[in-house]
């Protein structure tokens, strides 16, 4: 049942779309138990921190090194999505271009999207940071 909780947590930062976060935060929450034993639950601790840390990395336009980076990251709780012109309007990222370059990466956290990102090694670099 906790995996639940990660599988809606990425729901919410694919889409969007907040009953997704609801329904993530309404099972951390049937699950949590006792705060004081929640260091003995690996992965509902995971799956919370996934639900308000993740990093959506947004992929606008064809990048084979921008991809791979992105999938490459070391923090499990990042999240992938290609086809920036396919996102829902609920979406932080809605809108956001590939730019002159023909492809961009937007690293969104928290409902906020940074700037758009063209080289491999700058988005490798900012998914090791969090913040």
């Amino acid at each position: 049942v906790v995996p639940m909780a990660e599988v809606l947590g990425r729901l919410f930062h694919l889409t969007g779309d907040p009953g997704w976060r609801a329904a993530a935060a309404g099972v951390l929450t049937a699950f949590a138990g006792q705060p004081e034993q929640l260091s003995g639950m690996p992965t509902l601790l995971a799956a919370a921190d996934l639900l308000e840390e993740a990093a959506s990395v947004v992929i606008a336009g064809e990048s084979a090194g921008l991809l791979a980076a992105a999938l490459g990251a070391p923090d499990p709780a990042v999240v992938v999505l290609r086809g920036a012109d396919a996102l829902p309007p609920d979406h932080p990222a809605f809108g956001k271009v590939a730019g002159p370059d023909g492809a961009a990466a937007y690293v969104c956290r928290r409902a906020v999207c940074g700037l758009p990102i063209g080289d491999p090694s700058a988005l490798s670099l900012a998914l090791r940071v969090r913040g």
